[in-house]
């Protein structure tokens, strides 16, 4: 539905959605007086991309938006968005302070654990100046040994 642009004699300015068919209908003011239709610039202009490439999933040539969105859609994807990055980058940072946060409760816990005796060793050890590094590592697969007779 267009929208139209109204002026009453009172200065009052308005804008109402009419169909086609109402654009001769005049129309009311608030102060009741009949208002005249104005003509005006558009305020959405809308200029569609360029669009003309083939598509790097099946190599078919898309030519329009309707053709990306079905060809995003056909491949599973979403359109590129510059922000998709540094939401990536915002969960990996997320995700490694996780997992420090888990390495420092489970030292503290193991600490806590620990017996006193082995306690107090550890930290003569550290405070003579040795240094504790954590290192990430997977646990090594033991090897299968056959006895061959």
């Amino acid at each position: 539905m267009p929208l139209y642009e109204f002026r009453c004699e009172c200065g009052a300015e308005f804008e109402r959605y009419l169909p086609v068919s109402g654009y001769d209908t005049p129309q009311e003011c608030q102060c009741g007086a009949k208002a005249r239709r104005i003509i005006s610039i558009p305020t959405l202009v809308v200029v569609s991309p360029d669009i003309n490439y083939d598509s790097p999933i099946d190599g078919r040539p898309i030519t329009s938006m309707a053709a990306r969105r079905e060809d995003l859609a056909r491949s599973n994807c979403t359109p590129y968005d510059p922000d998709i990055k540094q939401d990536y980058h915002r969960r990996i940072e997320q995700s490694e302070r996780a997992l420090e946060k888990a390495v420092d409760e489970t030292v503290d816990r193991e600490l806590s654990n620990m017996p006193a005796r082995k306690r107090e060793k550890l930290e003569a050890e550290l405070n003579a100046g040795l240094t504790a590094e954590p290192v990430r590592s997977t646990a090594a697969a033991k090897p299968i040994v056959k006895q061959v007779r």
